[in-house]
C-alpha cells in the first residue's frame, strides 16, 4: 500500500507492510474489542467476501494497484464469495501466539488464527479449479482471548497476475517532441 497517499510518512520504499502480528496487535486487536477505528485511512471497514477482489479494490478507489489492501469486517457462518468465483481456502488454517506487553506489570497472551484462500472459479460441480488465481487473501482472528467475529483481511493481486498486468500495460512514460522542419 502507498504509504503517503494515507497519511504516513514514506517509509522505506513507500509501502505499508505490517507483519502478521502487527496487524493483530495494532489494527485487529483493537478493533474486536469494540475501539473505533482510529486507522481507517488503512484498514477499510468492508467485507472482501461480498464481491469479486477487483470489484472490492475498484470501489475503494484502488482498482490499479498491486499493493496489499486492509479490510475490517464481522464474519458470519456461510460466507461465499459468488457462483462462478469464489475464495477458496488454500493452506490449513494456522494458530499462532502473540506475547504482548501489558503496561508495566507484564504480559498477555493473544492467540489468533490465519487463513489463506484464493479466489479461483468453480467448476460445474462447484469445485475449484486451479487455474486463474490472480488473487490472494490472508484472514486474521484473534481466538483467545474469544473475540468472536472480528477478521482482518490482507487482500492483493498475486505476483505473476501482476507483473501480466504490467506487460499488457502500454507505456505511457514522457515522450520526446520531434523537431519539425
Amino acid at each position: 500500500m502507498e504509504a503517503w497517499r494515507f497519511g504516513f510518512a514514506p517509509m522505506a520504499g513507500g509501502i505499508f507492510d505490517p507483519t502478521d502480528e502487527e496487524l493483530v496487535a495494532h489494527y485487529l486487536l483493537p478493533r474486536a474489542a469494540g475501539f473505533h477505528n482510529a486507522h481507517a485511512h488503512v484498514v477499510i471497514d468492508a467485507d472482501p467476501w461480498s464481491c469479486p477482489p477487483w470489484e472490492l479494490m475498484r470501489r475503494h478507489g484502488h482498482a490499479d494497484s498491486a499493493h496489499a489492501f486492509f479490510f475490517f469486517f464481522s464474519s458470519g457462518p456461510g460466507r461465499t464469495g459468488g457462483s462462478a468465483w469464489a475464495w477458496h481456502a488454500s493452506s490449513a488454517d494456522v494458530e499462532r501466539s502473540l506475547v504482548m506487553a501489558r503496561g508495566a506489570t507484564g504480559t498477555c497472551l493473544l492467540k489468533y488464527k490465519k487463513r489463506q484462500f484464493a479466489y479461483r472459479q468453480n467448476d460445474d460441480g462447484g469445485q475449484s479449479s486451479a487455474a486463474g488465481a490472480s488473487w490472494v487473501m490472508q484472514e486474521f482472528e484473534i481466538t483467545d482471548p474469544l473475540l468472536p467475529g472480528a477478521v482482518l483481511s490482507r487482500v492483493q493481486v498475486t505476483a505473476t497476475a501482476n507483473k501480466k498486468r504490467q506487460q499488457q500495460q502500454p507505456d505511457v512514460g514522457p515522450r520526446k517532441r520531434r523537431r519539425t522542419g
